[in-house]
């Protein structure tokens, strides 16, 4: 081996299927070629990092990121929306659209679709997330009624060609006009189908799992309530192992005994978290706009709300959400961990999200109090918060 490979040692390494103490990283080129127990000396020439105080482990990867740190991920400050995520350990994300009129929304979609070949200083963008206008009108959260409509295939066609084939995953109320039978185009055109701002009955929602929906966008939020008589929309994404439920874990969008309760249903393997954050997220409490025609406040709690009190979005980053599992929810940090990287990655087929050979060498580095350190992504560090983890280039 030449010494274009680096090596990261790690305290303990979360592969996440397996942890290893003292373990070691080979990386060559934008990839990992080696997870591996650390056996002696390593051989002259490789760029080492001594992370063996901390934990090593896969990128985060967020499915649900409106914005953050004043950057909206539907205008041109994507790209330095992208260059803030490394420092939260996030490695690649879906940004994510807001409901809108129809030429605003395919001017941002096109705008977000021709930078995403160009990312190259940030966390890598895996496409674009729609969610919305193809809303429920009973469950529109902060979008506009005005500019709610059904899901047809000519509309999503459209968006698709605004995008030049870049949508990954479309948050849609399936109930809504012919949106059911979507579902098995979507999928066969590599979009992921996800239910949301939806009130569909438990029996619809059966029915869309027989013809292939896996996904549900925010869960608890902007969606038909548990009833015992009427499980609706919450109900059968409860009952149905094979959804998984994103979950935003900021503590102002579920309540952890809620969040207890989805983790005992379904297991960790079945549950995304995501952000959800809004432009908004990272900034100081007061009062924003947001696409110039939405006044949001950011509160001294934490929670980002429409004037009428609606939450709109979440404030905090997908590695606080991840820490809140393990701190008010008492999930292990693996399983948390999961939560963020390889639930995900599975959920839209990349080789992302696990430390193992052949697959992307995107690697998060963290202390003891579970606070991001460094960000790898592609074999590249683009963020270190600490100056002893510096190597030999």
């Amino acid at each position: 081996m030449d010494g274009f490979h680096k090596v990261i040692l790690g305290g303990r390494i979360f592969t996440p299927e397996r942890v290893i103490d003292h373990g070691y990283l080979v990386i060559e080129g934008e990839r990992i070629i080696a997870v591996e127990q650390e056996t002696g000396e390593l051989p002259a020439g490789w760029h080492v990092v001594d992370a063996s105080s901390y934990w090593v482990t896969p990128g985060l990867i967020d499915l649900h990121l409106h914005g953050a740190m004043g950057h909206n991920a539907m205008g041109p400050g994507l790209a330095q929306l992208s260059a803030e995520l490394p420092r939260h350990g996030v490695t690649s994300f879906l940004p994510t659209t807001l409901t809108g009129g129809a030429s605003r929304t395919h001017a941002a979609i096109s705008q977000m679709a021709a930078s995403i070949p160009h990312a190259s200083n940030g966390a890598r963008r895996l496409g674009i997330h729609l969610e919305g206008p193809h809303l429920s009108p009973e469950k529109p959260g902060m979008a506009p009624p005005g500019h709610i409509r059904a899901l047809t295939w000519e509309a999503l066609a459209d968006l698709q060609h605004s995008a030049g084939g870049s949508i990954r995953m479309v948050t849609f109320a399936p109930e809504e006009g012919d949106g059911m039978c979507l579902i098995p185009r979507m999928l066969q055109e590599g979009i992921v189908p996800s239910i949301g701002h939806s009130v569909a009955t438990f029996e619809q929602v059966s029915e869309m799992v027989g013809l292939g929906l896996r996904h549900a966008s925010h869960v608890f939020n902007g969606m038909g309530p548990f009833h015992h008589r009427a499980p609706g929309v919450v109900g059968a994404v409860l009952y149905h192992r094979e959804i998984v439920a994103q979950l935003i874990a900021d503590r102002h969008h579920v309540h952890p005994a809620a969040m207890e309760l989805l983790f005992r249903l379904k297991g960790v393997g079945h549950v995304a978290s995501v952000s959800d954050a809004a432009p908004v997220a990272g900034l100081p409490p007061g009062a924003y706009d947001w696409n110039d025609d939405t006044r949001v406040i950011v509160h001294p709690d934490g929670a980002c709300r429409l004037l009428d009190g609606t939450l709109a979005g979440g404030v905090s980053f997908l590695d606080e959400n991840v820490a809140n599992l393990v701190k008010a929810v008492g999930l292990s940090w693996s399983d948390a961990l999961g939560t963020a990287t390889w639930v995900p990655a599975k959920v839209l087929d990349v080789q992302r999200g696990r430390l193992r050979p052949g697959w992307m060498a995107d690697v998060a580095v963290w202390d003891e109090g579970l606070r991001p350190v460094a960000t790898m992504i592609e074999g590249r560090w683009v963020w270190r918060g600490e100056s002893l983890l510096e190597d030999s280039e």
